[in-house]
C-alpha cells in the first residue's frame, strides 16, 4: 500500500486547491519556520481519521478551515483527498482508493471512499484491515522523542505490543464484574427482604382464614338482629301513618283562617296607596325646588373658588417673572467669561499646530532620504534576484541541451529497431481483423433476440406493478378504516363502561354476572322504550351474591343488582285496544338474568303517546311507555325527553365490532394477495435481471468486438504513418545531437561570467541593508515625538469644542427666558378681566338662591297635612297576625313532611330487610313477635364475635393470593441470583485469560524491541552497545524500563548520564526500533534531525534512505544532508501572511542532469 496523491483545499493555510504527487521512496517537506509544512502532515492525519484536536494542533474544529488573509476571504469549508495505491491490501476495493474528508465551518462533516459517502468508522475499519493488525502509519516527532529521552517507554511499548486493546477489554470486563458484584449484593438484599415478606404473608394468610370464619358467623347473627329490627320498624310505620292523618286535618283549618286575614290586608293596602300617591306628588315638587337650590349654592361656591385660584396664579406669575430677569443677567455674565476662555484656548491651539507643522516638515525630509535608500536596496535585490534567476535558467538550459543530445542519439538507434518491429506487427494485424469480423456477425444475431425477450418481460412486469399498486391502495384504505373503527370502539366502550363500573366488575370478580342490558335482546324499535323502562338500572352489574360493601369503596359511582329478588306474580292483563303490546312478550330475557329484570318488564305496557295518560288513570297498577321513550310509572314517576342512549350505544358497538372484524379479515386476504403478487413480481424482476445481464454481456461482447476491429484498423493506418515518421525522426535526431553540443559550450561560458556578477551584487546588497536598518530606527524615534504633539493639539481642540457647546447652551436658555417674560405679561391681563367677570356672576346667583328658599318652605307645609301613620299601624297589625299564622302553618307542614319522609324511609327499610331476609326461607310478614333468641343474647353474641375479629387486628383478605405471588417472585430472584453468580465466575475467567494473553504479547514485543534497539544503536554508534531491562520482570506491565548505553570508547551509562546529543540519537534509535517491531506502510518524520550535528544528520539520513525501498518516508526538515537523500522535495512558502504555497522538485531528474553535465 502506497500513498499516491494528496489534494488540499481550504485546509488551514492552504486556501486554494493544492496537489502533491507523492513518490514511492522518500519525500521531504522544506521551508522556513511557520510557513505551513506541518499543516501537510496534519492534513494526512486528519483525512485518515484523526479526531484528537491537540494532535492536529487546533483549539477547535473551525481552526481546520482557512481563516482568511488581507487579500483572500475565509473559506466556508476545508477538504482533503488522499489517493492510495492498493497493492492487494484491500482485495474488495479497486486498484486505487480515494479517501476524502470535508468539514464545513457550520459544523457539518462528511467522508467518502471512492466518491461514495460513508462514515468515519468505515474508513477506520478498512484502514485497520489494510494494516494487517499493525498501524497504518507512524509519526516520529519531537513529542515522542522527548518522551523517550525522559525515560517514558511504557506507553510506546504497550502500543508496539498491541495490548492497549487488551487493557481496554480488561477494564471493560472489570467494570462489568463490579456491576455484577453490585447486582449480587442487591439481589441478596432483595432475597432477604422477599423472604421476610413471604414469612409475614404466611402468618397473614392463616389470620385471614380465621377472619373469614368469624365473618360468616357474624353475618348469621346480624340476620337474627335484623328480624327484630323489622318488627320494630313495622310498628313504628303504623304509628307514623296515624300522626300524618291528624296533621293533615289541622293544616286544612289553618288555611281557612289565613285566607280571611289576607282579605282584610288587601283593603288596607288600597287605602294606603291613595295617601301615598298624594305624598309622592308633593315630594316631587319639593325635590325639584331643593335640587335647584342646591345647584345655585354649588355655583356660588365654585365661582368663588375659581376667583381665588386666579388671584393666587397672578401672584405666582409675578414671582416667576422676577426670577427669570435675574437669570438672564447671570447668563450674560457667564457668556462673557466663556468668550475669554475661548480666545485663550484658540491661541494655545495655534501654537501647537505651528510646532507640529515644523516637526512634520523635518520628518518629511528624513522620510524622503529613507525612501531613496529603500529604492537602492530594492533595486539591488531585484538585480541579484534576476542574476540568480538567469543562472538557474542557464543551468537548466545546459542540462536540457545535454539531455537532448544524449536522447537524440539514443532515439536514432532505437528508431531503426522499431521500424523492423512495425513490419512484423502489420502482418499480425491483418490476421486479427479477419477474426474480429466473424465475432461481430455472431453477436449481432443474439443481441436482437435478447431485446425482444426483455420487451415482453417488462410489459408483464408493468402489469404486475399496476395490480400491486391497486391492491396496496385498497388494503391501506381498509387499514385506515379498521384504525378508525378501533378508535371509535375504544371510545364507545369507555363511554358504556366508565372507570367506576370497570373497577366494580374487577372487585366483584366471579360474583359479577354482567351488565343488565347484556341479558336482554329486543327489536330495535323498542330501544327508546326500554331505555325509559330500565332508566334507573341501565349500566348496573348483576351480582350472584351479596358482596362485601367495605371492599367496594371507590371514586365515582356504580350500581349493583343482586340476584336475590323473589319472582313477582305478573299483573292481570286488561283487554284494551289502546294497549299495543306487553314488553315482556317482545323482549327475550336470558335464563340467568336477575329476577328484578323479569319483574320490571312484566308490568310495562307499550301504548301511543296520546293514550298513556288516560290508560294510567284507568289502570294505575300498570306502567306505560311510548316508542319515543315517554314513560309513566305506576308509582307516579314520569320520564320525558330524549333517552340517554345506553342501549343504542351497545347496539352500535356490536355493529362496529362486526364491521372491524370484517375489515380485519379483508386486510388479511388482501395481504395474502399482495404477498403472492410481490413474489411473482420478484420472480419477474429476477428473470428480467438475468435477461438484462445476458443482454449486457452480449452487448459488451459486440461492442468489444466492434471496438477491437476499429482499433485494429486504426493501428494499421497508424503503423503506416509511424514508418514515415520514424524515418524522418532518425535524421532529425542526429542533427539535434550536433546542435546540442554547440549550445552547451556557449552556456558554460555565460554561466561563469554571471556567477561573478551575482557575488558582487550580493556583497553590495548586504551593505545597503545594514545602512537602511540604522536609518529606519532613527525615523521611528522621531515619529514617537510627533505623536505626542498630535495628542497635545487634540486636547486643545477638545477644550475649544467644550467652550463652544457651553456658549450655545447659555444663549438658548436666555432666549427661552425672554420669551417666557413676554408671554406672562399678556396672561396677567387676561386673568384680571376674568376675576371681574366672576364677581358679577356671584352677585346674580345669590339673588336666585333667596327666591328658591321661599318656594321650598311652602311645599314643606303642604306635605305636613298628609297622614299615613294610622293606615300603616292597622296594616302592621294584620300582617303580624298573618305572619303568626303562616309560621304556625309552616311548622305544621314541616312536621307533616318529616312524618311522610319517615314513613317513606321506614317502608324502604322494610323492603330492604325483606329482600335480605328472603334467603332465610321465611317471609318477614310471617315472623312472630318474639323469636327463639332474645335481642340481648344476639347482641352479646355479635359483640363477642366482633371482639374476636378486633383481636385479630388488621386482616389482609388477599394474603393467600399475595403469598403465592411473592413466593413465585422469591423463586425467580433466587434463580436470577444463581445466573448472576455464574456470570461473575465467567468474567473472572475472561479477565485472567486477557491478563495471560496481554503479558505474553508484551514480553514477546519487549524481546523484539530490545533486539532491534541493539542493532539500530550500533548503526548510529558503530562499536557501541545499548540495552533495555525491566526493573521488575515478574510484573512487566507495571515495571519501569531501564535504558543503558555505551558509545564507542566510553563506559556503560544510564540515560541520565548521556549528553544531550547522545540522548537524542539514542531516542531516534529507539523510535526506529519500535517501528521495526510493528511496521507501518508509511512513516512521517517531523524535524527529528533539528538538534543533530552534521555527522549524525548524515547517519540519520542514511538510515532513512535504507528503509525507503520498503516503505514510504515523509520527512519535514531544514537540513541539506537530509534533503540530499530525498527522492522528491516539496518547498513550502508563504506568498503573504497565512497563505501557504507548494513548490516541488524531483531530485532524481536533477541528479541525472548534473551527472550529464559532469560527463560532458
Amino acid at each position: 500500500m502506497k500513498l499516491k496523491e494528496l489534494r488540499l483545499y481550504g485546509f488551514k493555510s492552504f486556501p486554494q486547491k493544492t496537489i502533491l504527487a507523492l513518490s514511492h521512496g522518500m519525500t521531504a517537506l522544506v521551508g522556513p519556520n511557520g510557513c505551513g509544512k506541518s499543516n501537510v502532515l496534519d492534513a494526512i492525519r486528519w483525512v485518515l481519521g484523526e479526531q484528537t484536536l491537540s494532535r492536529l494542533r487546533c483549539g477547535k474544529n473551525e481552526d481546520l478551515v482557512f481563516a482568511g488573509s488581507d487579500r483572500m476571504p475565509e473559506q466556508g469549508y476545508c477538504e482533503v483527498s488522499l489517493t492510495i495505491e492498493n497493492e492487494g491490501d484491500f482485495p474488495e476495493l479497486a486498484s486505487e482508493i480515494e479517501i476524502k474528508r470535508r468539514y464545513y465551518r457550520t459544523g457539518e462533516s462528511s467522508f467518502w471512499i471512492n466518491r461514495e459517502e460513508c462514515r468515519l468508522k468505515e474508513i477506520e475499519g478498512i484502514l485497520r484491515g489494510g494494516a494487517a493488525g499493525g498501524r497504518l502509519y507512524s509519526v516520529f516527532d519531537a513529542a515522542k522523542l522527548a518522551s523517550i529521552v525522559s525515560g517514558e517507554l511504557e506507553n510506546l511499548m504497550e502500543s508496539a505490543a498491541g495490548v492497549l486493546g487488551f487493557r481496554e477489554q480488561r477494564r471493560e470486563s472489570e467494570r462489568k464484574l463490579e456491576l455484577v458484584r453490585r447486582d449480587l449484593v442487591r439481589l441478596e438484599d432483595i432475597m432477604n427482604e422477599r423472604e421476610r415478606i413471604v414469612r409475614g404473608l404466611s402468618r397473614q394468610r392463616r389470620r385471614a382464614e380465621v377472619y373469614k370464619e368469624l365473618k360468616s358467623e357474624l353475618v348469621h347473627l346480624e340476620s337474627l338482629k335484623m328480624r327484630a329490627r323489622f318488627i320494630s320498624a313495622k310498628k313504628e310505620f303504623e304509628d307514623k301513618n296515624n300522626q300524618v292523618s291528624l296533621l293533615e286535618e289541622a293544616e286544612r283549618k289553618m288555611l281557612l283562617s289565613i285566607e280571611k286575614l289576607r282579605a282584610e290586608l288587601r283593603q288596607r293596602d288600597s287605602e294606603l296607596e291613595e295617601l301615598l300617591a298624594l305624598e309622592r306628588k308633593t315630594r316631587t315638587v319639593l325635590d325639584d325646588v331643593s335640587s335647584k337650590l342646591s345647584a345655585t349654592k354649588n355655583g356660588i361656591s365654585s365661582t368663588s373658588a375659581r376667583r381665588e385660584a386666579l388671584r393666587e396664579s397672578m401672584t405666582r406669575m409675578a414671582q416667576e417673572q422676577s426670577q427669570a430677569l435675574r437669570r438672564i443677567s447671570e447668563i450674560e455674565s457667564e457668556s462673557s467669561e466663556a468668550l475669554g476662555k475661548k480666545e485663550e484656548v484658540k491661541q494655545k491651539k495655534q501654537e501647537a499646530a505651528e510646532k507640529l507643522s515644523r516637526e512634520r516638515h523635518k520628518l518629511e525630509s528624513d522620510e524622503k532620504a529613507l525612501a531613496e535608500r529603500r529604492n537602492l536596496v530594492r533595486t539591488a535585490r531585484e538585480e541579484s534576484r534576476k542574476l540568480s534567476t538567469e543562472l538557474s535558467r542557464l543551468y537548466e538550459e545546459r542540462s536540457q541541451h545535454l539531455s537532448r543530445g544524449q536522447n537524440a542519439l539514443a532515439l536514432a538507434d532505437a528508431t531503426v529497431a522499431e521500424l523492423e518491429k512495425l513490419n512484423e506487427r502489420s502482418e499480425q494485424l491483418k490476421r486479427d481483423k479477419t477474426e474480429a469480423r466473424k465475432s461481430i456477425d455472431v453477436s449481432s444475431g443474439e443481441h436482437e433476440k435478447y431485446e425482444a425477450l426483455i420487451r415482453e418481460s417488462e410489459s408483464g412486469l408493468e402489469s404486475l406493478k399496476a395490480s400491486i399498486e391497486s391492491l396496496s391502495a385498497e388494503r391501506q384504505a381498509k387499514i385506515e378504516q379498521e384504525s378508525r373503527l378501533s378508535g371509535s370502539i375504544t371510545s364507545l366502550r369507555e363511554k358504556i363502561e366508565d372507570k367506576p363500573r370497570r373497577l366494580l366488575r374487577e372487585r366483584l370478580a366471579d360474583k359479577a354476572m354482567g351488565s343488565l342490558e347484556e341479558f336482554i335482546s329486543y327489536p330495535e324499535r323498542l330501544e327508546a322504550a326500554l331505555e325509559a323502562v330500565l332508566y334507573d338500572v341501565l349500566g348496573f352489574l348483576a351480582s350472584s351474591d351479596i358482596p362485601d360493601i367495605d371492599t367496594l369503596e371507590m371514586e365515582g359511582q356504580a350500581g349493583i343488582v343482586l340476584d336475590t329478588s323473589r319472582s313477582a306474580q305478573p299483573p292481570d292483563r286488561p283487554k284494551d285496544s289502546r294497549i299495543r303490546l306487553w314488553l315482556s312478550d317482545e323482549v327475550t330475557i336470558k335464563s340467568q338474568a336477575p329476577k328484578l329484570l323479569r319483574n320490571r318488564l312484566s308490568e310495562w305496557v307499550l301504548a301511543d303517546r296520546k293514550d298513556i295518560v288516560s290508560l294510567m288513570k284507568e289502570h294505575p297498577a300498570l306502567s306505560f311507555v311510548t316508542e319515543e321513550g315517554v314513560a309513566l310509572r305506576s308509582d307516579g314517576v314520569a320520564l320525558l325527553g330524549r333517552p340517554r342512549g345506553v342501549l343504542a350505544d351497545r347496539r352500535v358497538l356490536k355493529e362496529m365490532e362486526a364491521e372491524a372484524k370484517s375489515a380485519s379479515s379483508q386486510i388479511a386476504a388482501l395481504g395474502n394477495k399482495l404477498e403472492n403478487l410481490r413474489i411473482e413480481k420478484e420472480s419477474a424482476e429476477k428473470a428480467i435481471g438475468a435477461l438484462r445481464s445476458s443482454y449486457l454481456e452480449n452487448a459488451s461482447a459486440l461492442k468489444a468486438a466492434q471496438s477491437e476491429l476499429e482499433r485494429l484498423e486504426k493501428q494499421e493506418s497508424e503503423i503506416a504513418r509511424e514508418r514515415d515518421r520514424l524515418r524522418k525522426e532518425e535524421s532529425a535526431r542526429r542533427q539535434e545531437a550536433g546542435a546540442a553540443e554547440e549550445k552547451i559550450k556557449e552556456a558554460d561560458a555565460l554561466i561563469a561570467r554571471m556567477e561573478a556578477d551575482r557575488d558582487s551584487k550580493e556583497a553590495e546588497l548586504s551593505s545597503l541593508e545594514q545602512t537602511l536598518s540604522t536609518e529606519e530606527e532613527t525615523l521611528r524615534e522621531k515619529l514617537s515625538g510627533l505623536n505626542e504633539l498630535l495628542l497635545a493639539l487634540g486636547r486643545e481642540e477638545e477644550a475649544e469644542h467644550s467652550i463652544e457647546a457651553d456658549l450655545s447652551r447659555l444663549d438658548a436658555e436666555r432666549k427661552r427666558l425672554e420669551a417666557m417674560v413676554s408671554g406672562r405679561t399678556a396672561e396677567e391681563e387676561r386673568i384680571r378681566k376674568e376675576i371681574d367677570s366672576l364677581s358679577i356672576s356671584i352677585e346674580s346667583l345669590k339673588l336666585e338662591e333667596a327666591g328658591l328658599e321661599e318656594s321650598r318652605k311652602e311645599q314643606e307645609k303642604l306635605l305636613e297635612g298628609v297622614d299615613t301613620g294610622r293606615v300603616l299601624d292597622e296594616k302592621k297589625t294584620f300582617e303580624s297576625n298573618l305572619a303568626s299564622n303562616d309560621a304556625e302553618l309552616e311548622t305544621l307542614r314541616s312536621n307533616l313532611v318529616q312524618l311522610r319522609t319517615d314513613v317513606l324511609l321506614l317502608g324502604r327499610q322494610m323492603k330492604e330487610m325483606e329482600s335480605i331476609l328472603e334467603p332465610l326461607s321465611q317471609s318477614a310478614e310471617s315472623l312472630p313477635d318474639s323469636t327463639d333468641h332474645s335481642p340481648d343474647e344476639v347482641e352479646k353474641s355479635i359483640q363477642a364475635v366482633q371482639a374476636r375479629i378486633a383481636d385479630l387486628g388488621p386482616v389482609n383478605e388477599y394474603a393467600a393470593i399475595q403469598y403465592e405471588e411473592e413466593k413465585q417472585e422469591l423463586d425467580r430472584i433466587r434463580e436470577q441470583h444463581s445466573d448472576v453468580s455464574k456470570a461473575a465466575e465467567s468474567l473472572n475467567g475472561i479477565i485472567n485469560e486477557i491478563n495471560t494473553q496481554a503479558r505474553s504479547r508484551y514480553e514477546q514485543t519487549f524481546v523484539s524491541v530490545r533486539e532491534e534497539f541493539r542493532r539500530t544503536f550500533t548503526f548510529f554508534f558503530p562499536g557501541g552497545e545499548a540495552d533495555l531491562k525491566l526493573e521488575n520482570p515478574s510484573d512487566p506491565f507495571n515495571s519501569p524500563i531501564q535504558i543503558t548505553a555505551r558509545p564507542e570508547g566510553k563506559q556503560l551509562k544510564r540515560l541520565a548520564q548521556l549528553s544531550d546529543g547522545e540522548r537524542t540519537m539514542l531516542g531516534i534509535s529507539l523510535l526506529f526500533a519500535f517501528y521495526a517491531v510493528r511496521p507501518a506502510p508509511f512513516i512521517f518524520v517531523d524535524e527529528l534531525d533539528a538538534p543533530l550535528d552534521d555527522n549524525n544528520v548524515l547517519k540519520f539520513a542514511s538510515f532513512l534512505a535504507r528503509v525507503r525501498d520498503r516503505i514510504q518516508v515523509f520527512v519535514i526538515t531544514h537540513n541539506k544532508r537530509t534533503m540530499e537523500k530525498a527522492d522528491t522535495i516539496y518547498g513550502v512558502t508563504m506568498e503573504e501572511p497565512g497563505v501557504s504555497k507548494i513548490i516541488s522538485v524531483k531530485l532524481k531528474d536533477v541528479k541525472r542532469q548534473h551527472v550529464a553535465v559532469a560527463e560532458a
